[in-house]
């Protein structure tokens, strides 16, 4: 008897942000001389990235241009097209890494009226860090918890310094939901692995804190639980005390009662409480549940 993982594919949305019509490089352009920036500026619109980087690189030398927020505005905008055209996903890519420092520079020289280009670039950035933390997690030939966490921590710094707070907690439960669901697979390739379990629960669970409504983060947490208490009795050898596999059914039974009421139209929720009750031998709930589930399927092919 097994209930097998729901797993959801996270959408990985990167938003592209145009800045007007014109192109941002020739927004402050000195027509008395060529500063260092402008002609960068120009090698950008021609998207000569290296020739680019080298002018801007010159510009933050020199004393008329090293305090401008243009100077800033330009070498964040040149990395950050210089990272777009070859993005290192899943690592600290040295182009993004230059371009958010130059941002950021940027503002803080500038007064909040000015921000908008400037603010919409480190919002795009935010993005590549939170999506690139996803695709670490979900990396089959390895997991870098360490570096899924970095790159997720550069995100949060960037919402938080755009004042975007409040849209971080959908992506703190994403993120977890993400990492229980990784435990969970490693979970079940090494089902010994006492802590991939215990990660699992830590990681679903903290999802569910923050999103009471997930029905199937509410399932998967529930898998991990079933798992435990009814399928480690063919685990050999054993790898979780009596008492341990005890306590788990309980809580799969727990979870999955309290995910029905929360998606009572699931038909895997309905089947894993069956599963459970028969494992019980309680007749009566089995009952129930066998009828409740065999409506709930013809419903359902009804609608179809």
């Amino acid at each position: 008897m097994s209930i097998s993982l729901k797993l959801r594919i996270v959408s990985l949305v990167m938003s592209c942000f145009v800045f007007g019509h014109a192109h941002p490089c020739f927004a402050q352009q000195d027509s008395t001389h060529q500063k260092y920036s402008v002609v960068a500026a120009r090698y950008c619109q021609e998207k000569n990235y290296d020739l680019a980087i080298l002018e801007i690189e010159r510009a933050i030398q020199q004393e008329n241009e090293v305090n401008e927020v243009y100077t800033w505005y330009i070498r964040g905008f040149i990395y950050k097209e210089a990272y777009k055209t070859n993005p290192a996903t899943g690592v600290l890519d040295h182009n993004r890494e230059i371009a958010v420092e130059s941002f950021l520079k940027a503002k803080g020289l500038s007064d909040q009226s000015a921000n908008s280009n400037n603010d919409a670039a480190l919002k795009y950035l935010a993005a590549t860090y939170f999506n690139d933390a996803l695709m670490v997690i979900d990396n089959e030939n390895s997991f870098d918890l360490q570096m899924a966490d970095l790159l997720f921590s550069k995100y949060v710094v960037l919402m938080n310094e755009l004042n975007l707070a409040q849209n971080i907690m959908q992506s703190q439960m994403a993120f977890h939901r993400a990492k229980g669901e990784r435990y969970i697979q490693l979970w079940k390739e090494d089902e010994c692995n006492t802590n991939f379990a215990q990660s699992a629960i830590h990681h679903l669970s903290e999802a569910i804190l923050i999103d009471p409504t997930d029905c199937a983060t509410q399932y998967n947490l529930a898998v991990v639980y079933f798992g435990i208490g009814f399928n480690s009795n063919n685990v050999t050898p054993a790898c979780w005390s009596r008492d341990e596999i005890s306590q788990n059914q309980t809580l799969a039974l727990s979870c999955l009662l309290n995910a029905e009421t929360i998606c009572d139209q699931s038909v895997e929720i309905k089947t894993a409480l069956l599963n459970i009750y028969r494992f019980q031998q309680d007749s009566l709930k089995t009952l129930s549940y066998e009828k409740k589930l065999n409506s709930l399927i013809l419903q359902n092919q009804t609608k179809h």
